[in-house]
């Protein structure tokens, strides 16, 4: 039986070996455990949009379909093909297992374990470079801590294609190091999940892993050609192995508003170059300060870049090592990618965005950030081991650095531009606050060596303590103070856990519940409904099935946001010159009935606040069109319509002529939804002339129908609406999606037929 001192010795000897792992994984989990436990979720788009999104994927599979097609957002979307459904992500199977579990909670955990796995990655990376345990530590804590590794964890799937970028590149160099058939073949998996995630990180981080990659064999000793072929053909099968997503995405993104985007719509996601300062001077974008300003000229999330000051002077103590050769690429290409991330206000972005297949898909070139935080935590590894300095010199060292830092930001343009925006008080005691920071650090890294002498880098309590002082300096103002998160007192995530415990969780529940009973939810819904501001505005209708016509999408069809104008997730409905009103077919077309005002803005006082008066300006629409207000639930006040088309109904072949949907014709017949899924459509018809028959929903490539057995081309109504000729007489209609575009058969199952429906089909 082992004794007690063995056991120390066995622990002794498992922490000198993990030494880097522990320290970074308690420190990881230890402040993130405000999201392990639950207590708080991660915000804004986190569950406005990509919980509600997973969540609809889980529901859909554990129901036993296939989670192709939205039908409840954008009256239908491609759900597939949407580059940020998290369909082929961890999300899906730990759902799918953990089933009521699946909170908002367990959602945030997710997210948080693809950093945490993604830091040990790091780690195990720079195990097989020369480096110290601080270096492996410190670069983890850049990598998944820092910067916009915290203020964009709400950014879900960057989040998890980011994490997959050290995974990536420790795979590679496993392959390179111990070439087997089998680690190809895991790399090449790794490569496809890797691709089937598309957004603009997975272009950037893929560019980034090649210069990488490239680097390391250019100084490798035993370069072999052959490695970079089989590495060539992991990366082009992994890509077919992707192919049906990809197609999906390329169809979707050809037929998006996105297409028709230009350079100048990327000014809001532009950095400006004194932004860039923020990597090493906390407060240049107005964290913090007198008044706790937010006067940054991009979102908050964005500008929170900073990494910390002691990664910077590491580097600068650093003793130079072999790779040089990786360390200047590194830090070339980290100055490239901060280049792209100025995005309208440089010259890459512009010329990349109309010259290269890819770039003009997204328009954040903020996105940049993230490929620079990584390459940032490389050259921490790369830069070798740092040497001893006597404390006066690294003090001043840490000093003269600040001072560099305050000079950069203000020749840039950051103190002109608080100045403008009248926070020039903030920006100095900002600037105040990163020498003291410098200061500080630079103390901590004196007193360490002092301490452990030349052991310092590799000793536990050194490595613990500077690791400790490195995670609470870069993450206090950012997970603290402006990154709360969502307490558990948020109404849509207790709906989402089955637990009301507060008024307004109640009343969404009921509002819900009312939307249901009045035929607006569930598969079966036959009118529309839209609320004119958030959370019912944004994803939240897909999990709870709510047959919505607004929503979110990074690519949204263009000829139904030209033609709705479905806003943006963050601002209320707009009204288009084509349907600039309530009462425009177009509506009545999609089926709207109901229509959610926010109560809290209709009751503001007349001011200068552009959403009360825009719900304010759309109850007067709506009285105007003929709307009846009918009851206030909470902070939503509801609206009726007018009786629109049914969700399916029969118009005259020639009404396709007129410039906007016809009414449903009574006389022509009558038809009835049987059932609207994931990736179906049914519809039951009795027929008295030859028409066309008309469903609430949008066109897209994909659908096709069959009519009693016999395949039938689907039109497009009106460019918009989905239609199919029909002769008289009893039919049963069924439609199908699919996703793939060079997958399509377009075949009819003789089981959909093959018994009469009855009334409860």
């Amino acid at each position: 039986m082992p004794t007690h001192e063995s056991r120390q010795q066995t622990a002794t000897a498992f922490l000198q070996r993990n030494l880097d792992y522990v320290v970074f994984c308690g420190l990881f989990i230890f402040f993130s455990l405000h999201w392990f436990t639950g207590f708080k979720v991660l915000p804004w788009d986190a569950m406005d949009q990509f919980y509600p999104m997973s969540r609809f994927t889980v529901d859909t599979l554990r129901r036993g379909d296939l989670p192709w097609w939205n039908p409840y957002q954008y009256s239908g979307n491609p759900f597939f093909a949407d580059p940020q459904s998290l369909i082929f992500t961890a999300f899906t199977p730990i759902g799918l297992l953990a089933g009521s579990s699946y909170t908002p909670a367990a959602f945030s955990a997710i997210t948080l374990l693809h950093l945490l796995l993604g830091g040990m990655a790091l780690i195990a990376y720079a195990r097989t470079l020369d480096t110290s345990p601080l270096q492996r530590v410190v670069a983890a804590i850049v990598f998944a801590m820092a910067a916009v590794a915290t203020s964009r964890l709400q950014h879900v799937p960057q989040i998890v294609t980011y994490a997959y970028l050290p995974i990536i590149l420790l795979s590679i160099q496993h392959w390179m190091l111990h070439r087997t058939f089998w680690r190809w073949t895991g790399l090449t998996a790794l490569l496809a999940l890797f691709a089937v995630n598309p957004n603009q990180l997975t272009l950037l981080g893929g560019l980034a892993l090649f210069v990488v990659v490239a680097l390391h064999w250019l100084a490798s000793k035993a370069r072999r050609w052959v490695d970079l072929l089989w590495l060539a053909l992991a990366a082009l099968l992994a890509l077919a192995i992707a192919s049906p997503v990809l197609a999906a995405v390329a169809e979707f993104a050809g037929l998006s508003a996105r297409s028709a985007l230009s350079v100048a719509d990327s000014q809001p996601s532009s950095f400006p170059l004194f932004v860039l300062t923020a990597f090493a001077f906390p407060g240049v974008v107005g964290i913090g300060g007198v008044e706790k300003a937010l006067w940054m000229p991009n979102d908050l999330t964005e500008n929170w870049l900073y990494v910390g000051a002691m990664p910077l002077l590491l580097l600068l103590v650093s003793r130079g090592t072999s790779h040089r050769l990786l360390m200047a690429g590194a830090a070339v290409s980290i100055a490239a990618f901060a280049l792209f991330s100025l995005g309208t206000n440089s010259s890459l972005y512009p010329w990349l965005y109309n010259n290269v297949a890819g770039f003009n898909l997204f328009r954040r070139p903020a996105d940049g950030a993230y490929v620079a935080l990584l390459l940032t935590a490389l050259l921490v590894l790369y830069a070798g081991p740092p040497r001893r300095l006597r404390p006066w010199r690294l003090l001043a060292a840490a000093l003269a650095t600040a001072v560099v830092v305050l000079l950069v930001a203000h020749l840039t343009g950051a103190s002109a531009f608080a100045e403008v925006k009248n926070q020039f008080a903030s920006y100095i005691t900002n600037g105040a606050a990163v020498v003291m920071r410098y200061l500080l650090i630079g103390t901590a890294l004196a007193l360490v060596q002092r301490r452990y002498a030349d052991g310092w880098t590799s000793h536990p309590g050194a490595v613990a303590i500077l690791a400790l002082v490195m995670v609470v300096e870069v993450t206090a103002p950012a997970r603290y103070r402006e990154f709360v998160g969502v307490s558990r007192s948020w109404a849509p995530g207790q709906l989402y856990r089955n637990k009301l415990r507060t008024d307004e969780s109640q009343d969404l529940r009921r509002l819900v519940d009312w939307l249901y009973a009045h035929g607006a939810g569930g598969e079966r819904a036959t009118v529309r409904f839209e609320a004119a501001h958030a959370p019912l505005g944004r994803a939240f209708p897909s999990a709870f099935g709510i047959s919505n016509t607004l929503g979110y999408s990074p690519i949204r069809l263009r000829a139904y946001h030209d033609t709705i104008g479905a806003p943006e997730p963050w601002l209320p409905r707009t009204l288009t010159a084509v349907a600039p009103g309530y009462d425009s077919r177009w509506f009545q077309a999609f089926g709207l009935r109901y229509v959610s005002l926010s109560a809290h803005h209709l009751d503001a006082a007349d001011s200068g606040d552009g959403l009360a008066n825009l719900a304010k300006s759309l109850r007067a629409e709506l009285i105007r069109s003929s709307g009846q207000r009918l009851l206030r639930i909470g902070n939503d006040e509801l609206w009726q319509l007018p009786e629109p088309n049914p969700a399916v109904s029969l118009v005259a072949t020639t009404a396709l002529a007129e410039l906007a949907p016809a009414r449903h014709d009574p006389a022509l017949g009558q038809c009835s939804l049987l059932s609207r899924t994931a990736n179906s459509y049914a519809a039951r018809c009795t027929v008295n002339a030859a028409a066309t028959v008309l469903f609430s929903e949008v066109y897209y490539p994909g659908w096709y129908a069959c009519v009693d057995g016999r395949k039938t081309t689907i039109g497009s109504a009106w460019g918009v609406l989905r239609s199919i000729p029909i002769e008289p007489g009893e039919h049963k209609i069924v439609m199908r999606f699919e996703p793939v575009p060079f997958w399509r058969r377009g075949q009819c199952d003789p089981l959909d037929f093959a018994q009469p429906s009855s009334s409860g089909e």
